[in-house]
Order: structure tokens, then sequence, then C-alpha cells
């Protein structure tokens, strides 16, 4: 689908963890595909556990014992200071 919506050819992107490298400091401008390319790792991880499908050219997923991402915003930039009801 992906594919479909471009003018250009889809670019995939790499990522390697291992025993030596088990954690990713992820910078980038806002708007550049920071939580996306968490998002999709994560995603990934998952099917992986699930036994599903992996879009992938080779995966080798170790176990995990827990998936973390960030919260959407931090208080003080919600409106009126109050937060949303699903935020716990």
């Amino acid at each position: 689908m992906v594919e479909q919506a471009l003018d250009e050819a889809f670019v995939p992107n790499d990522l390697s963890l291992d025993d030596e490298r088990r954690m990713l400091i992820i910078t980038g401008p806002n708007m550049g595909g920071k939580s996306t390319y968490m998002r999709q790792t994560a995603l990934i991880a998952m099917l992986a556990h699930i036994g599903s499908f992996v879009p992938a050219e080779d995966a080798r997923i170790g176990p995990i014992d827990r998936i973390s991402s960030p919260a959407s915003a931090p208080p003080t930039t919600w409106p009126a200071g109050v937060p949303p009801s699903w935020w716990k």
C-alpha cells in the first residue's frame, strides 16, 4: 500500500540490536519519523512473538519482557492543563 501511494520508491529502514547494542537513542526534528520508527519496531517484535508474519528479510527476536512508549505530550501542553480521560 505504501508503494502505491508514493511517487518515488519506498526506502525501507534497518534496525540491528544485539547483546552489545540493546538500546538506541533516537533523535531528530519534529515530524522526522522517530515515533513511527519506534512503533514499527515494537509492532514487529509483537508480531514475531505471536508467530505472525514479520515484514523483514531477516528477523531474530529473543525474549522481550516489556515494550514502553513515551507519553503523547507532557501535562503542561494539554489545553487548560486538563489531561485527557485516557491519561492515568
